[in-house]
């Protein structure tokens, strides 16, 4: 008699899981969904990387901005101002102007310690 009623109930129990199917595969789905929107391409994860290397691409340009102004400022500098050009070409380049007298001075010690080096031939001899 047990037996009857599982083999009479097991229609009902069969249809009541169909049923219910289509909202399990709307569940697994829509989970699936969740997961690729948070971890798969052009996702949550994806968009938050992409915000940061945004943000770090903007510092780059304001600096780049910031070192283009500065050049433009020296540029204009060295067009009107006899002063920058001078100063540019002692400081950078080494030049006098005539009558002058070029001093280098050296804190490495191994400059001082070491001593002149001796000409070849006097000086007051004639070249060959």
């Amino acid at each position: 008699m047990r037996l009857d009623r599982e083999v009479v109930g097991e229609p009902e129990r069969r249809a009541k899981l169909l049923r219910g199917a289509p909202f399990l595969g709307y569940g697994l789905l829509f989970l699936a969904g969740c997961v690729a929107a948070i971890v798969g391409d052009k996702g949550y994860f994806d968009l938050v990387r992409l915000r940061a290397e945004r943000q770090r691409a903007e510092v780059d340009v304001a600096a780049y901005r910031a070192a283009v102004e500065a050049e433009r400022q020296l540029v204009r500098r060295l067009e009107h101002d006899d002063f920058v050009r001078e100063r540019i070409a002692r400081e950078k380049l080494g030049l006098v102007q005539p009558g002058e007298v070029l001093i280098l001075l050296t804190d490495d010690p191994r400059a001082r310690a070491a001593p002149l080096p001796r000409p070849l031939r006097p000086i007051s001899s004639p070249l060959p």
